[in-house]
């Protein structure tokens, strides 16, 4: 077991809490924790804990997170009262999940007197000897370290810079198991001078490598004291050019970054990206001034906090701008979409091609069902069309929609019952035709993963015991499925006007809501009747249906209040009491919301 060097334990403070704190002048204790933390260390570089995103759960949920230059220089030489405010400040701490501090020097016990989160960054020295950067937090972190800007300017004069070594500090938080965000905290060079702005440029340029270097694919929140506003040209602009978005932007701004010479914004800012796999949006901004207020009414620092409520959504797929390019195009189009980032998809001027962009999961689908989903609008109304279908090609779905100037959901739903290495999503933003061009925008990809109820869900022919019940003739066809390879669907015709076929899933609905979808279409345009019941036809709902030549799919939903023994999903092909035309079937699935 290899042992860290104990002033190498004191700067990494993993998950560090107060109780912890106190024996760090035991130097018995703290050999023993320096064993126990070097095992978890070892044990998640083992693990490869962060990079198995792709592999998470859909996770969503929220935080709050307060930046604060709470202007904790030594009292005589501070611009605020210090000695007096610090400790004021300390409880009102408690209203955030995660607190980034910036100059907390020579009063950093009281600032952390009254708080009650569990984990802290240890206190890196007074004015002159520390950074002055910590954080508190309700979640774990790791990883915590700190780094020194390689340039400052100014010793007694342009805001004395380089009296006390001024940088940034990083830590990976778990917000929820297994759920990773990078956090930087950061206080950049001062002052107003040519030479101040080139430092600040060096400063922004510095930190942007290390996330390069060390958040590569991951969500990341940049916060703290930049000393730097959007209308200065090379400065804070360079997290913008790099992706960054910003919380006042996003809440204040309508999501627009002020331009060079703009003003509106402050020199204390959350900003931050999506990683691959976790989608970070702001769901509220505030300068919550009034909360931190002596008795008197005046500021108890310097500068005012600035605080953010984040929503994170962790999917086994990335965002679109991650998607593999098959002769298409993906940019960024520099717009939001309720929180989340809008991406341009067009196609690559490819006659002779389908023209599409695509992501394997590397996952096995059977015995599930899967619904990609994704939200588009176009500049004119065009035909665009999402593919979902295993590696082997032979379950999935395939449908074209007409996707218009307004912002819509567009989703495909399909089963899959046998054993498959992948599952792989694909969108044509022009339609499955060879040769079409075209554009989309596209925002809010998902693909959510639900258990499949029903048994044979692509070959109807079965009629024992949990499969398909049927008072209809069902007959094999060459006809393409709709994943259009390698399948053939069956023919559903009924012998009479009301003749149905259904399958009964062992169940107790109570309480919960269920979902009945399939796969239809037919020689000739004419109306089915797709339905789900409980066993003794108390609760139902039915739908009739426009079945046309093309492959659609059809879903019907119902909410369960009364207890039963089971499901039972119906098709009539020629609607309930209707005719006796037949339809061809395939991807029937039940699944619990």
């Amino acid at each position: 077991m290899l042992f860290l060097h104990s002033e190498f334990y004191e700067q990494i403070t993993m998950s560090c809490s107060k109780d912890y704190k106190m024996y760090l002048g035991d130097d018995s204790m703290k050999k023993i924790y320096i064993l126990v933390f070097s095992f978890i260390i070892s044990s998640l570089i083992l693990s490869n804990q962060y990079t198995s995103l792709a592999k998470a759960e859909e996770v969503e949920g929220e935080f709050s997170l307060l930046t604060y230059n709470v202007a904790g220089l030594w009292d005589p030489v501070s611009s605020s009262n210090p000695d007096k405010n610090t400790i004021l400040i300390s409880p009102k701490l408690n209203n955030y999940d995660i607190v980034l501090v910036q100059e907390d020097f020579n009063y950093h016990s009281d600032l952390i007197e009254k708080v009650d989160h569990p984990y802290l960054s240890s206190h890196s020295g007074i004015m002159g000897f520390g950074d002055g950067l910590n954080r508190l937090s309700r979640f774990t972190f790791t990883d915590f370290k700190r780094e020194d800007w390689n340039d400052c300017y100014g010793i007694f004069s342009h805001a004395n810079d380089c009296l006390t070594p001024k940088g940034f500090s990083f830590a990976r938080h778990e917000v929820s198991d297994g759920v990773f965000i990078d956090i930087y905290n950061l206080h950049a060079d001062a002052g107003g001078s040519q030479e101040d702005k080139d430092v600040r440029k060096k400063n922004f340029k510095q930190v942007l490598s290390k996330i390069d270097q060390w958040s590569t694919g991951n969500a990341v929140i940049v916060t703290g004291d930049f000393n730097s506003k959007y209308k200065a040209e090379g400065e804070v602009r360079q997290f913008a050019d790099a992706g960054f978005f910003d919380a006042w932007a996003d809440i204040e701004n309508g999501g627009v970054i002020p331009g060079i010479g703009e003003s509106g914004d402050r020199i204390d800012k959350i900003i931050y990206r999506s990683g691959d796999f976790l989608q970070l949006s702001v769901n509220d901004y505030a300068v919550p001034n009034e909360d931190f207020l002596d008795s008197n009414g005046n500021q108890l620092s310097d500068h005012k906090p600035v605080s953010a409520i984040f929503q994170y959504h962790v999917s086994n797929i990335p965002q679109i701008g991650n998607f593999n390019m098959n002769k298409s195009i993906i940019t960024n189009a520099n717009e939001l979409l309720d929180g989340q980032k809008v991406w341009k998809v067009e196609t690559g001027g490819f006659e002779d091609y389908r023209q599409n962009i695509n992501f394997k999961v590397e996952e096995n689908p059977k015995n599930k069902a899967y619904t990609f989903s994704v939200w588009l609008r176009a500049d004119d109304e065009h035909t665009i069309t999402l593919r979902l279908r295993n590696k082997e090609k032979t379950e999935g779905g395939q449908q074209s929609f007409t996707v218009t100037t307004d912002w819509e959901k567009y989703k495909i739903t399909a089963p899959f019952e046998l054993d498959s290495e992948s599952l792989s999503l694909f969108m044509y933003p022009a339609g499955f035709d060879f040769g079409n061009q075209g554009y989309v925008y596209a925002s809010g990809v998902q693909l959510t993963e639900n258990t499949q109820l029903l048994d044979s869900p692509n070959d109807f022919m079965k009629d024992y015991s949990s499969h398909w019940y049927k008072n209809t003739n069902v007959e094999k066809t060459i006809e393409p499925s709709p994943v259009a390879e390698n399948t053939t669907v069956n023919k559903v015709t009924p012998i009479d006007v009301n003749d149905s076929i259904y399958q009964h899933t062992e169940v107790d609905p109570a309480g919960k809501t269920y979902t009945f979808g399939i796969w239809l279409k037919a020689d000739q345009p004419h109306n089915s009747t797709i339905k789900i019941q409980n066993a003794n036809y108390s609760e139902s709902n039915s739908k009739s249906i426009n079945v046309t030549t093309d492959w659609q799919y059809f879903e019907v939903i119902k909410e369960f209040t009364n207890p039963s023994d089971m499901v039972t999903v119906l098709l009539w092909p020629g609607k309930y009491n209707g005719t006796t035309d037949s339809v061809y079937a395939w991807g029937a699935s039940l699944i619990e919301e």
